[in-house]
Formats: C-alpha cells, structure tokens, sequence
C-alpha cells in the first residue's frame, strides 16, 4: 500500500520567546497548552480543537465509504480523500460545521444551514462533541448492582459527568449517584499510532525555512471511514522559558505530512493521534526534539530617529536628544544588544570626545547628552544577536540631526501636532509646544533624505569616534513613539546602511 504524502504549511508563528537557544524541551509533565493529557492518554471525547474538527470530519467521510473506494481503488488514506470531499457537494456540506470557526452554539442548526440536511445533521453531531467535553462523556455506567467501594458509597457524589475527572463518568448506583469509571469506553475507537515518530528533514523545503517529512505508522490498518490523523507541534524558541501550546498543523487519512518553514533556531516536537466519530484514545508520546539544521540569520538593523529634544539634566547649556526606534518584527533570534556610535560629524568635530553606548536588546529608546545647541550630529547604529559563541550583527544604520538654538521654542517633553498626532513630512501646519508654536521652516531643522547603500565608506562614523563607555540615560516611557521612522518634529532625517562589521 502506497504511503500517502500531505504536504502544508505550518504557520508556526508563535509568540516569540527571549534568550538565546538552549537546548531541546524536556520532561513529560503538563506543558503549556496542552489538552489536559500530557501522556497522550485520550479521553475519547477529547476537548481539544483538534480533535473535535477530525472527529466530524471522520464522520462525513464515513457516510461515503463506498465512493471512496471505488474512487481510490481501496487505498483509503490517499491525502486526496479529503479533496474529494471538498469537491462532493453533499460530503462539502457535512463538512462545513467541522471548521473550528463554525458557531454552532449561537444559532440554531436548521437556521445556519437552512434547508440542507448534510449540513443541519453535521452542525448537531459537532455541537454535541462541544456539549460532551462537559456534560455527556463516551461510555456507559455499569448496573448499580455492580458498584464497589465508594462507588456504591450512598451520597451525592456528582450531578453531572462534568463533575468528575475525565474519562469517569457520574452513574447511579441504586442509593446515590458516584464518578465510576465507564464501561466500553473505546468501543468503535482507532487504536493510537506508534510512538515512535520519525522525522527527517527534505530537500523540498521553501526558502524561509526548512521542510521536514513527520511519519508514523498505526498498529492495524485502518479505513478512512473510521480515522483520521491528527498531526500536532510545539515550538520552543529562544531561551529557557515554557514550550508554546500544542498547535494543530495536519488532518490526513494518511501517514505522513510534510510541515514546510520550520524557522531556524528553533525547538519542535510533534505527537499525532488517530480519530474517528467515536473518538481517540489520544495522542502518541511526543517527538524526540528537533531542532533546523539552517543557520540563523543576522538581526535586521534598527530604525532610530529622534522623538524630541531636551535641555541636558546637567541643567547647563547643553541640550538633550531622545533616540527611538522600533523593534524588529521577524528575527530568526531576540537582539541580545545594540551598538552605538554618536558625536559630531569628522568634518566638523572640535576635538570633543565621542561616545559608544552598549545597549540592552529590550531597550527602545536612548537620550543621547550633553549636545551642543544649533550642532549636526551623526548616529551609527548595530543590533546583535547570539548564537553560540558568535555574534550575528546587522548592517550599520547612520542617522543625522541637527539640534536647536537655545533660544528657540521647540523644547518640549513631547513634540506633537496641534490635534495630537506625530506630524509627518508632508504637512505644513504649525506644532503645539509647551511655550508657543513653530513650523517646519525653521532654518534650523535638518534636511536631506533617506539613503542605504551596503557599501562601507572609508572613513566611516565608528572609525571616527572613541570608545569611551556611558550608561545610557534613563528610559522614559510615557513618551510616544513613531512607528514610520521619522522625528517627533516632522523632519527629515538621513540614514545610512553599512555593511556587517
């Protein structure tokens, strides 16, 4: 019998952890968002999302066992099966109650499938898989008579199978009513898969990540009309923190799938579980841990710019720069840190000192002092990440300002257009400040535009300043921040992308 092959994208972006990779997850304890079975030891009525999508799912498949097979010639976990349903009208509109983001708790099921029988008989076979994890669990109560030790103890010990632990069932027992464990509980169930998964890493993979083909195989063969596979995955990322939740990636009739992006620098284990109308009587221990063998990739740079200027906290004649930028969105590892370089341009340096700031990589503003007033200023900036014993470190990003005269107006905590809102380049309204109102003509404020080259200058900013070490300034956070790379104040900066150093 042929193996089935299912290849889909696994949407594996999941909230993204900090540190750097430690090592493979561990331990068989209840892991964040877990069904509540950190064995796998199915409950057949089984809350998770999953499960219950499949068990519906399985169910429409089975009222068309007999067109299944002479439309595949017996091999019933072809991965087209599911196509066929999708494209089989009748099995197209069972189907639809299974997804997940079917409601079939606010409306009536006649009423959200009106006249069409397929989909009303499908809407209440998923509603009651919702109603059961509660209230109706699988199985049977023994008779009364058979009840032993407290079991047959005379009280109220529940109302309802919500009121005992899973997979018990609250049954009579001639005086009272106790959590018993149910009779027939796996009747018409698959058996589980093998635990052992194997997981072996494709050349078909896209360029984003890295493909891998999870494979598996059942203690017996079995129809589609009664199983279907519920792949899983769970991600550690960066650090040492908690595993994310267990995430759905593949139902298949068949036995294999192949997950494609897989990010590097990252932890997978997979676990898969066999799931017919009747249930499942769980999931497979999980995977050995898995990790990509692709590379991780620098950081992309930063996107400072200036979000207000200041008087210096030395309360003299220098001034202050308050320097944001915004946090990378999609990194292969967290920033560990940032470099920074500021001072005056080579050009125009008097032979003051320059500064080199070390950065925390959480950090998302910096104050940049003591300034001299009415002064260009030049800002290299570099943010790292680790991998082992190397530092992966992005192109270098150059900003130029220029500061206010001491005499001018535009000193504010906040610099803000008149109706609240960060100005951009475009406009031509005055801004409120907090002792009077100045526009963008000012001769003072800078120019220029945006520019990124990768190539490295000669003489570039860092060769140019020392290496004196400060701490940066405190962080102020009831400042906004910009989120289109400019200044509070509406100007124009320039910036510069060097190559890796």
């Amino acid at each position: 019998m042929r193996a089935a092959l299912l290849a889909v994208l696994a949407t594996l972006a999941w909230a993204a952890e900090s540190g750097a990779a430690q090592g493979p997850p561990r331990g068989r304890g209840r892991l964040m968002g877990d069904t509540g079975d950190p064995e796998g030891l199915g409950d057949p009525g089984d809350p998770d999302p999953g499960v219950r999508e499949a068990r519906c799912s399985a169910r429409c498949l089975s009222l068309h066992t007999a067109r299944l097979v002479a439309a595949f010639a017996g091999d019933l976990q072809d991965p087209r099966v599911m196509s066929w349903c999708q494209a089989n009208r009748r099995c197209q509109q069972c189907m639809q109650p299974c997804q997940p983001s079917w409601d079939t708790n606010s409306t009536s099921c006649h009423k959200i499938c009106e006249s069409r029988y397929e989909c009303s008989a499908s809407c209440e076979f998923a509603h009651s898989l919702l109603s059961s994890s509660s209230s109706a669990r699988p199985g049977s109560c023994a008779p009364p008579a058979r009840a032993r030790g407290f079991a047959a103890a005379c009280v109220a010990g529940c109302r309802s199978d919500a009121d005992c632990p899973a997979p018990r069932k609250c049954c009579p027992n001639g005086c009272g009513r106790t959590c018993q464990a149910p009779r027939g509980l796996y009747a018409g169930v698959p058996l589980r898969p093998r635990p052992s998964l194997s997981l072996r890493e494709s050349p078909d993979g896209d360029a984003k990540g890295v493909s891998l083909l999870v494979s598996w195989s059942s203690p017996a063969r079995v129809s589609v009309a009664t199983a279907l596979h519920v792949l899983q995955a769970q991600q550690q990322g960066h650090g040492t923190g908690p595993p994310s939740p267990w995430r759905t990636v593949a139902m298949t009739p068949g036995e294999n799938v192949l997950v494609l992006g897989l990010r590097p620098a990252r932890w997978f284990r997979f676990r898969v579980a066999a799931v017919n109308a009747h249930g499942t009587r769980g999931f497979t221990p999980p995977s050995a841990a898995y990790r990509s063998s692709l590379a991780p990739s620098p950081p992309p740079p930063p996107s400072p710019y200036v979000e207000w200027f200041g008087r210096s906290a030395d309360g003299g004649l220098s001034l202050a720069a308050h320097l944001a930028w915004n946090p990378a969105a999609d990194t292969d590892l967290p920033i560990a840190r940032y470099k920074l370089f500021y001072g005056r341009p080579r050009t125009t340096a008097t032979g003051e000192r320059h500064q080199r700031l070390a950065i925390n990589g959480s950090a998302r503003h910096v104050t940049l002092q003591p300034l001299k007033p009415d002064s260009d200023y030049v800002v290299q900036m570099q943010a790292l990440s680790e991998w082992g014993q190397r530092s992966l470190k992005s192109s270098k990003v150059v900003l130029t300002f220029r500061t206010p005269p001491l005499d001018s107006s535009a000193f504010a905590t906040k610099l803000l257009h008149k109706d609240g809102k960060n100005p951009s380049t475009s406009e031509s309204s005055s801004f409120s400040v907090a002792n009077g109102n100045w526009t963008r003509g000012s001769d003072w404020l800078p120019g220029g535009t945006v520019e990124e080259s990768e190539k490295q200058e000669e003489g570039g900013v860092e060769n140019s300043l020392s290496e004196s070490h400060i701490a940066p300034h405190g962080h102020d956070k009831s400042h906004a921040h910009r989120k289109d790379g400019r200044s509070a104040m509406g100007h124009h900066v320039e910036r510069r992308q060097h190559r890796n150093s």
